[in-house]
């Protein structure tokens, strides 16, 4: 999002379109579509971590009983395995 609005990648599409000193209006342009994708991604991590049916897409770390090793699970589901695909120590 924050290359959108980069001065050298407007300098660049300008360039390459050949619309010298025209780097006001992308400008513009690419600022309404920067704030767009910034309200939606604001509005997906809100919904994730307030919405339940979304809330279920963040992992929750477990404290295991034996090793005190974390384990990283996604809910409601309890995997039997580690991240790094090893079993867990007993």
């Amino acid at each position: 999002m924050g290359k959108m609005i980069d001065a050298q990648s407007i300098v660049v599409a300008s360039t390459a379109t050949q619309w010298f000193g025209q780097e006001g209006k992308i400008l513009r342009y690419v600022f309404v579509h920067s704030i767009v994708l910034a309200s939606l991604v604001g509005v997906v991590v809100a919904a994730m971590a307030y919405l339940p049916p979304f809330t279920a897409l963040v992992p929750v770390n477990h404290q295991t009983a034996s090793s005190g090793d974390r384990i990283s699970t996604w809910l409601p589901i309890q995997a039997p395995f580690s991240p790094c695909g090893m079993p867990p120590s007993p």
